[in-house]
């Protein structure tokens, strides 16, 4: 089971009208995301990268606290 952030809230601002945008993460990760305020399109590529990598180093530790675990259970 993969870590996942989609469910979290987050709230970024309009950068044309200023208005806050709340919505979950796998909102912002479709394509095509504009702003309810003023309609702009808002550029979520770098947002989406980022939490891609957040995911993926938190899976990581994760599996690494996972690891840890069984072994020290093993002793």
């Amino acid at each position: 089971m993969a870590f996942s952030l989609d469910n979290e809230p987050l709230t970024i601002v309009c950068p044309k009208c200023g208005e806050k945008i709340n919505q979950m993460i796998r909102w912002f990760k479709l394509d095509d995301r504009s702003c309810p305020g003023c309609g702009a399109p808002l550029d979520t590529k770098e947002l989406r990268r980022e939490v891609d990598n957040v995911e993926a180093e938190t899976e990581k530790m994760l599996r690494d606290i996972r690891k840890t675990i069984e072994i020290k259970l093993k002793v």
